[in-house]
């Protein structure tokens, strides 16, 4: 009896054998992000990789999906192989989404099996297809929209499945002390997904009341035109800007959207001389279609407040335009 508990004892104060890590530690994935996808899109072959860490004599990969949260109802499986420690596995496996990805989503999961058909790695997403929204940015100045599951990597889905943004830097006036020009690089949106921004294409839209832009009008009886604007990401942020280099009349500051005898080069937006009383608190519009991964659109009023009359002809104004203005 006393022998018993002696060895109980020294056996407790031994240290213990090494835990071998969790299987899910001996492999290290690298899929491409997925998505985005408009509703019942061409199939699609999610590709990627994974390291081996350790020798296994017989190993399978699995994919399955089910519609929503459902029973899978599509299983792929590769065949059996051997990999050694610092090995490389490549894969493409076909993910049947014209049949299956409807406006319910998918479920989709990856497996690593072993020779007893125990997963050793496992990962779980979710995919849902493209739905346009219209969205008022005055809900989101100081909180994210968020688009789940347009875009996700699978690597590690829990914490890289949402696009989203927030209009943190967005004022619905033009934040200028002179008359000459208008601005828009001073909008700024905060931006975060696990896919990069894809610049977008928008417009600043007139409505030109006064017809006051001879040169940009529309032949309507209320004429308007558009300024194309593209938006990009920057170090987390989004910016917006005019797209083209304009033109701009360097007396009469007419501007125009294509070359014409006498105007120069610009890349700025110019308003007409002395023409602030008519510009006062006339709106322009920030339309922007198909934005992010997720394919929302937005409108965004800036109202022209300063009535600062300080431009004319260069003789006997404050400002105007002469040199090179690019």
């Amino acid at each position: 009896m006393h022998i018993k508990l002696l060895l109980c004892a020294v056996s407790a104060l031994l240290p213990l054998d090494p835990i071998e890590p969790r299987p899910i530690e001996w492999f290290t994935t690298n899929f491409d992000v997925i998505g985005p996808f408009e509703q019942n899109p061409d199939d699609y072959y999610l590709t990627g990789s994974y390291l081996a860490k350790r020798q296994y004599s017989s190993l399978r990969e699995r994919l399955s999906i089910s519609v929503g949260d459902g029973d899978p109802v599509y299983v792929y499986t590769t065949k059996e192989h051997s990999v050694s420690i610092g090995d490389r596995v490549d894969l493409s496996m076909k993910m049947p989404l014209k049949s299956l990805l409807t406006s319910e989503g998918i479920t989709g999961k990856f497996i690593i099996l072993n020779s007893s058909n125990i997963a050793l790695r496992t990962h779980t997403f979710k995919l849902k297809p493209i739905v346009r929204r219209k969205i008022n940015v005055k809900d989101y100045l100081d909180a994210y929209y968020e688009c789940p599951d347009v875009v996700v990597d699978i690597d590690d889905y829990e914490k890289k499945h949402i696009e989203k943004f927030m209009f943190t830097d967005f004022i619905d006036y033009f934040n200028t002390n002179s008359y000459y020009r208008i601005d828009i690089s001073n909008l700024m949106m905060s931006y975060e997904s696990p896919k990069e921004f894809q610049t977008c294409r928008g417009s600043l839209h007139f409505i030109d009341y006064n017809k006051l832009f001879p040169y940009l009008d529309s032949q309507e009886v209320v004429p308007s035109f558009d300024i194309p604007v593209i938006a990009e990401q920057n170090e987390g942020k989004i910016n917006f800007r005019f797209e083209n280099n304009m033109y701009v009349h360097p007396v009469t500051l007419d501007m125009s959207l294509v070359a014409r005898p006498g105007f120069q080069l610009t890349r700025y937006f110019y308003l007409p001389v002395n023409k602030s009383e008519e510009m006062l608190n006339q709106v322009f519009t920030l339309k922007m279609e198909e934005f992010g991964h997720a394919h929302i659109s937005f409108d965004w009023d800036i109202r022209y407040l300063n009535n600062r009359n300080l431009v004319g002809d260069c003789s006997n104004s404050d400002y105007c335009v002469q040199g090179e203005i690019i």
